[in-house]
């Protein structure tokens, strides 16, 4: 990616974030205390979360359609995700379990549970989200889905939040929006060719445990059109998680 392209995808998250007009942004020098000081914060708080259990509103918005729905969610670093779909009545609809190895998916209407091993595509054919288990896990506990070092890139917002520019380990390009605490609001992920792979806002910070947790996730996905908005009502970061619960063969939680 170009260092023109790469500004304007900076100043497109940053625009994303105001609420009103604010001073034209300004270019930084990654290496600046300011911006070193920021990053440090973010990396406290982002690394300081290795799990996650609670409840969350989830509404889609794609080609097909609108929908939504209440979950049950269970994350743990790097890739263990237990989610439940419940129905009005409290009924488990479907859940998915991976224990970032294998796979168990149970679906209501057949009553039969599907295994396999997982794979890259495996949330894209399950739930039409074009993620791995462990950018899924990272993404909603306000961490960065790829590794990373140095910034190549800073830019200083006139509201005064930083936009940081990374190269990932394959070509591709991560952008992410931290204000002065070094809480996420913002972050694009693009693949190596420059196509935005998803665009992820962050809100409703929260205090939880040494720093903040964002209640508010919204990804969007160029492909295949789809808009997720996670909004979590009750969470325990950092729960102890019984062994077992990513199979679901192993252990089944309690529904409602």
């Amino acid at each position: 990616m170009s260092r023109v392209r790469a500004l304007g995808v900076v100043l497109v998250l940053i625009a994303g974030c105001r609420t009103a007009p604010v001073p034209m942004p300004e270019v930084l020098d990654p290496s600046t205390p300011e911006v070193q000081r920021v990053l440090a914060d973010f990396v406290a708080q982002a690394s300081a979360r290795h799990g996650l259990r609670g409840t969350a509103r989830v509404a889609l918005e794609g080609v097909l359609g609108a929908s939504f729905a209440r979950h049950l969610v269970v994350l743990e670093r790097p890739a263990r995700v237990r989610m439940e779909v419940m129905g009005l009545a409290g009924q488990r609809i479907a859940v998915l379990a991976t224990d970032g190895q294998r796979f168990d998916l149970y679906r209501a209407e057949t009553a039969a549970v599907e295994s396999g091993l997982v794979h890259p595509g495996l949330l894209g054919e399950v739930a039409g989200v074009p993620l791995t288990p462990a950018e899924l896990v990272a993404l909603l506990l306000g961490g960065l889905p790829i590794r990373v070092g140095e910034p190549a890139g800073a830019v200083r917002g006139g509201d005064g939040r930083l936009a940081l520019r990374w190269r990932g380990p394959e070509g591709e390009s991560l952008t992410a929006v931290l204000d002065e605490r070094g809480l996420l609001h913002a972050l694009r992920l693009d693949d190596p060719s420059g196509f935005p792979r998803v665009a992820v806002s962050y809100a409703d910070h929260r205090p939880a445990g040494a720093g903040f947790f964002a209640h508010q996730v919204t990804l969007e996905f160029a492909s295949p059109g789809l808009r997720a908005e996670v909004n979590f009502r009750q969470v325990e970061l950092d729960p102890e998680l019984p062994e077992g619960l990513f199979r679901l063969e192993l252990v089944s939680s309690q529904g409602g």
